[in-house]
């Protein structure tokens, strides 16, 4: 989970990028800094391994928060203009589908027959993507991309 919010945080950080204000990602993951390191002391110390991973997917979740809040602020267009707009529905949708990937690794099955039931799984998930997440534009782009029924 914490690799997937990191890579939705990389969309404010590129565009904080992009607008040259690399000071605002240094600053922000210098602030971080203390309460990740108290943060994993803690949890290391109490859980192991596990208490590694919630210490590094906590300060990865609140950066990735303040990462959008500070592009939004930058852009002057607000982090609801990143977030509302289709942010909320992809979350719940690929929550949803790594909460499905979790329960069927824990099948009682071989393996080929989890991948199998993995893969069942995606077509519901793509074809939800398609319809509720992608607008008119995007399946347009998408289409034009396919080798099939273009012409030249």
């Amino acid at each position: 989970m914490g690799v997937l919010v990191n890579s939705f945080a990389q969309v404010p950080y590129c565009l904080i990028q992009a607008v040259a204000r690399p000071d605002v990602t240094a600053k922000i993951h210098f602030g971080e800094l203390p309460f990740h390191t108290l943060l994993m002391w803690m949890l290391v110390k109490h859980w192991g391994i596990s208490g590694a991973a919630l210490a590094w997917f906590i300060p990865v979740m609140v950066d990735a928060v303040i990462l959008f809040f500070a592009a939004g602020s930058l852009l002057s267009v607000g982090a609801d203009a990143f977030v509302f707009d289709k942010g909320i529905s992809a979350v719940l949708v690929l929550c949803a589908f790594a909460g499905g990937t979790v329960l069927i690794a824990g099948l009682p099955f071989a393996v080929g027959c989890r991948l199998l039931t993995l893969a069942m799984a995606m077509v519901p998930m793509g074809l939800t993507v398609w319809l509720y997440l992608f607008d008119d534009s995007d399946r347009l782009q998408l289409l034009r991309l396919l080798p099939i029924g273009s012409r030249k």
